[in-house]
């Protein structure tokens, strides 16, 4: 049988009053008195309730995660997605939070549950791994003043809303200026993520790099269907693209597979350079040299910004955190 606050006061010798008092770590408890009625807890063994504490403070202590509504079908087993999940599970542990997921096809089922779980006082807090323009979950969210913060730079109210994320144009810049150090002068940015902030971002960090240099700025090459991978070959073939700047590592592997079906091998004749720095980068051969954006961090970091904000309402944290390339054999040095 689990051991009562009343069978803890009573051991201790004061009143239940106090015990819960110390369980709040209240500072009208001396610091003899809380050690005492500790020392008390853990001969007894004393476990307490969360669920009842929960009800009285209203708090639930589940932060909910809100995954982006996938267009591509690949795109849900992307390893960012697995890896930041992992990173915000271990640190909201360390607060005794939990996770919970939210998930769906399109904005509007996410909105539905969102507000849903809102609305039944389910979940604390959210943490958004997207951020997208004119985005209805972002608006009722920041509507209701409901506490949340984003993975990645709000497309809007970036002042007014809490985010962690990469300096996702100097991320753009060190990826494109790593190629040119090697010795490469026509280097293609390519993605095959549609509407994307991210992606739009590093295209723009590639495109300062090339320009600061006088080289040529392709426009950004979309692969989203057949036709475009044969397009994106031809493309290849006719402008002597030497390097490739792929938007992560699931995609480029992708493409490292499509230039070998077309006879292009990597890195002898395309070098290429991806983002993300996941396990996957060195599932295959060449290993892919890779941005490593610490996406350890950056889960660990969006729990800290929601506490942030339990603590302070009237605060709004924001925090950049650092990029590093991480060299491996996918890109070769051009006299």
């Amino acid at each position: 049988m689990a051991v009562t606050i009343k069978e803890v006061a009573k051991a201790a010798g004061v009143a239940p009053s106090t015990v819960s008092r110390v369980l709040k770590d209240n500072p009208s408890i001396s610091r003899e008195t809380k050690e005492k009625v500790q020392a008390v807890m853990k001969r007894l063994g004393y476990v307490p309730n969360v669920a009842a504490q929960n009800l009285v403070n209203r708090r639930s202590n589940i932060y909910a995660v809100i995954m982006p509504p996938f267009k591509r079908k690949e795109a849900s087993s992307e390893p960012f997605f697995i890896d930041i999940l992992m990173a915000i599970s271990q640190e909201a542990l360390k607060y005794n939070k939990t996770i919970s997921v939210v998930a769906g096809s399109n904005s509007e089922e996410l909105l539905a549950t969102v507000q849903l779980m809102n609305r039944q006082k389910r979940v604390d807090a959210f943490i958004m791994l997207y951020s997208s323009e004119k985005d209805p979950v972002i608006d009722y969210l920041y509507q209701e003043k409901v506490v949340f913060t984003i993975v990645g730079r709000p497309v809007e109210r970036a002042n007014e809303i809490s985010y962690v994320d990469n300096d996702n144009v100097l991320l753009g810049q060190t990826a494109t200026e790593y190629l040119i150090e090697k010795g490469h002068r026509d280097i293609a940015f390519v993605t095959n993520h549609e509407s994307n902030h991210i992606s739009k971002s590093r295209y723009n960090g590639y495109a300062i790099a090339t320009m600061q240099r006088g080289l040529l700025t392709h426009g950004e090459f979309l692969l989203v269907n057949s036709m475009d991978y044969i397009e994106f070959i031809k493309k290849l073939e006719s402008n002597q693209i030497t390097a490739i700047f792929a938007i992560d590592d699931l995609f480029a592997i992708r493409l490292v597979q499509l230039l070998a079906y077309n006879g292009l091998h990597v890195p002898d004749d395309v070098s290429v350079i991806s983002t993300n720095n996941s396990a996957i980068a060195t599932t295959i051969h060449p290993y892919l040299t890779s941005i490593d954006i610490d996406v350890n961090e950056l889960g660990k970091s969006a729990i800290q910004l929601i506490l942030q904000q339990e603590e302070n309402e009237t605060k709004i944290p924001k925090l950049i955190i650092s990029h590093q390339i991480i060299e491996r054999e996918s890109v070769k040095k051009r006299n």
